[in-house]
């Protein structure tokens, strides 16, 4: 995922500049992390048959941290529930552990500051 890190920024920022909805966001991060998943699952099958591909693979400290942050962004992304949708389902409450779009937006925001620190890191 550390290899698509400006791709996922990219997302981040979109909605934190308020450009994109948390339903938008929430379509956008997943399919960026499911072609990341989907990416790394075709690595570990071409491992299975050559060490060959791993001698491309180059693997930096910060990956393990911000796959962490990807992971508990995914956990959010489970727990939100937007205005539009409790609307078009015709509830009026969220349930016990879902959130609404300020939650959301600050905990994508907070990620942000996240990932820009572990960028700015690697741009020294």
């Amino acid at each position: 995922m550390w290899n698509y890190r400006f791709e996922y920024l990219r997302i981040f920022l979109k909605f934190t500049n308020f450009t994109i909805s948390g339903d938008q966001f929430v379509d956008e991060f997943m399919e960026l992390r499911t072609s990341t998943v989907l990416e790394f699952n075709q690595l570990i099958h071409e491992l299975e048959t050559s060490f060959e591909p791993a001698t491309k693979f180059l693997i930096d400290g910060r990956a393990f941290g911000f796959g962490d942050l990807i992971n508990q962004t995914y956990e959010d992304c489970d727990v939100f529930v937007s205005d539009q949708l409790l609307q078009s389902i015709g509830e009026t409450s969220r349930d016990l552990g879902e959130i609404d779009e300020n939650e959301f937006h600050n905990r994508i925001q907070e990620a942000t500051f996240t990932i820009q620190k572990q960028i700015y890191k690697d741009m020294k």
